[in-house]
């Protein structure tokens, strides 16, 4: 029996940098991304949310972990925290021993309003660090923007079959749109 042609195939090149624009005639490229999650909790009756909010600042900044906690216009017993890291790892150890902590007890966790998900490049970024890590930062920590509106965004099945450049015109096409709504602090 002959062993030509035999062996494993070679597994194809995977490449998970984000892409932006070109910058002096290069393209640019980067393996770090921002994840965030929100958690939202209801805090128990015999706990002011105040305090509870109070506390949580508190156990976050203990553990040196970026958060911004939100008040739940829909439930004034509701709060918010959003996180961020660029290691996802944070949300399996740092922020979960913070949300362990004792002091964080009156807090009730309602896991169908949780969200995670991560920055990502559309290929047109002209400074490609400050649009995937802090201009996200940046916008969630504003002290102007004290509130926010949070909606899962999900992409159909026919949106992840175009080709790239398909995908690149809708992705800039919402950049756009996105970037007007906040250039008039709307997003």
């Amino acid at each position: 029996m002959s062993e030509h042609g035999a062996g494993r195939p070679s597994l194809p090149e995977i490449d998970v940098r984000e892409k932006g624009a070109e910058k002096d005639g290069e393209r640019q490229y980067m393996d770090r991304r921002l994840f965030m999650q929100l958690l939202v909790f209801n805090v128990e009756r015999e706990t002011h949310p105040e305090d509870a909010i109070r506390r949580l600042g508190k156990t976050l900044k203990k553990r040196d972990a970026a958060g911004t906690i939100y008040k739940d216009v829909n439930n004034p017993r509701g709060i918010g925290l959003l996180t961020w890291s660029e290691d996802p790892e944070f949300f399996a150890t740092t922020l979960r021993d913070a949300l362990c902590d004792d002091k964080n007890d009156s807090l009730e966790l309602c896991p169908d309003f949780t969200m995670i998900g991560r920055s990502y490049s559309s290929g047109f970024e002209q400074d490609l660090p400050f649009w995937l890590i802090n201009r996200p930062i940046e916008t969630v920590t504003n002290p102007d923007w004290p509130w926010a509106v949070w909606y899962p965004l999900r992409r159909s099945g026919a949106f992840e079959q175009l080709e790239g450049r398909e995908k690149g015109g809708i992705l800039h096409e919402h950049a756009l749109i996105g970037r007007a709504y906040g250039e008039k602090n709307l997003a």
